[in-house]
């Protein structure tokens, strides 16, 4: 069996990319594999993930010795998941890695999270970013093919499609989550970081055209953000604001529960107990959130953009992003017809199971180079 490096943020903090890794690195430890986590330093107390499985080392900065590093962990490939926010300036240093690593003979995989995001958000400096660490990617993998494309755009010769990976459903009893967050009645749900991309204010204007009574939870909370990167956050801190004030003039019909950061349990409890999950993005290049849902064997009702129709395939109703009626409406359809929730929730298993983790974790370590 291999040795597998995978340079990746790490839990704790947990986030949409560490939980990623996590899934990955169980799948690998289930298929006799040794994985060693490369991770960036953290302020956050708490067990990692994984606490005795998974050799975890916080040495990944823009300045770490790959060199000698590699030379002392001696990896049979190393995996590396590139999201500027999630490294944050460790960025600077992936090019080096792949260097290095190509110098000693180790086969890489990038595999690409933000890529249009990332780019675009970043401007000049991102295509500089991306254009240095392409020049070193012997493998790149996107998950989504509009992504694809624009990594051959910034310089990667040779990129892969690979699904993002769903992990198993694990059926849960909803009841006692239910009440913690009470949500005694049948309820919509929509959750995810708070981004203006994800367009939470077209579900909060959805639930007041709805025209009738209804529960929801919106779930969500402003990822911390470190040096340059604050200024995104307070991005971010202005919209939730905005988001805020909506659910403040929602009428008397609607009740909505507002949460943070949902624990692991709680939240796949809520979506295979949900009536309707809604993604309302504006746009996305992939999504942990899809993911979920489909791992969950939700009922789903999702904007009609890239990386969203990409992941979810029929397994949803789509809408015209920014559409809070239209948004309304197909929420309506499947809380009032039990036979196309069960549609939803059937599609969306089966594409879990399609495209599941296991999967995805030895199509990214197939392809040596």
């Amino acid at each position: 069996m291999s040795r597998i490096v995978v340079v990746t943020p790490w839990a704790p903090p947990s986030d949409g990319i560490a939980r990623y890794s996590a899934n990955l690195a169980r799948e690998w430890l289930a298929a006799g594999h040794e994985v060693i986590v490369l991770a960036p330093p953290t302020t956050h107390s708490g067990e990692e993930e994984l606490s005795g499985e998974v050799n975890v080392r916080r040495v990944v900065t823009r300045r770490t010795p790959w060199a000698a590093l590699l030379d002392e962990i001696r990896p049979d490939h190393v995996v590396v998941q590139f999201a500027v926010p999630a490294l944050r300036l460790a960025a600077l240093g992936i090019s080096a890695l792949l260097r290095a690593a190509t110098d000693r003979g180790i086969p890489t995989t990038v595999a690409y999270h933000e890529a249009s995001r990332d780019v675009g958000r970043l401007r000049v400096l991102g295509r500089w970013l991306y254009r240095r660490v392409a020049a070193e990617t012997r493998d790149a993998v996107a998950f989504v093919p509009r992504e694809a494309d624009i990594l051959r755009a910034v310089g990667c010769h040779r990129v892969r499609v690979v699904p993002h990976g769903t992990r198993e459903r694990e059926r849960l009893d909803a009841t006692a989550v239910r009440e913690s967050y009470h949500l005694t009645e049948p309820f919509v749900m929509s959750f995810g970081y708070i981004h203006p991309h994800k367009s939470f204010e077209t579900f909060i204007d959805a639930l007041a055209l709805m025209g009738e009574p209804v529960t929801a939870l919106l779930a969500g909370s402003v990822r911390q953000r470190h040096g340059l990167f604050r200024l995104l956050g307070r991005v971010d801190e202005k919209y939730q604001a905005m988001l805020e004030g909506r659910i403040a003039a929602l009428p008397s019909s609607v009740t909505l529960r507002r949460v943070g950061y949902l624990p692991d349990h709680d939240l796949r409890a809520l979506l295979q107990s949900a009536d309707v999950v809604a993604i309302p993005y504006r746009e996305t290049s992939q999504s942990g959130v899809a993911a979920e849902v489909l791992a969950n064997g939700s009922a789903i009702v999702a904007a009609e953009v890239p990386g969203l129709t990409d992941m979810l395939h029929d397994a949803a109703i789509y809408v015209t992003p920014g559409d809070a009626a239209g948004l309304a409406a197909a929420m309506n359809v499947l809380r009032h017809s039990a036979a196309q929730r069960e549609t939803s929730c059937e599609r969306a298993l089966w594409w879990a199971n399609e495209e599941s983790f296991a999967r995805t974790a030895a199509s990214l370590i197939a392809n040596a180079n």
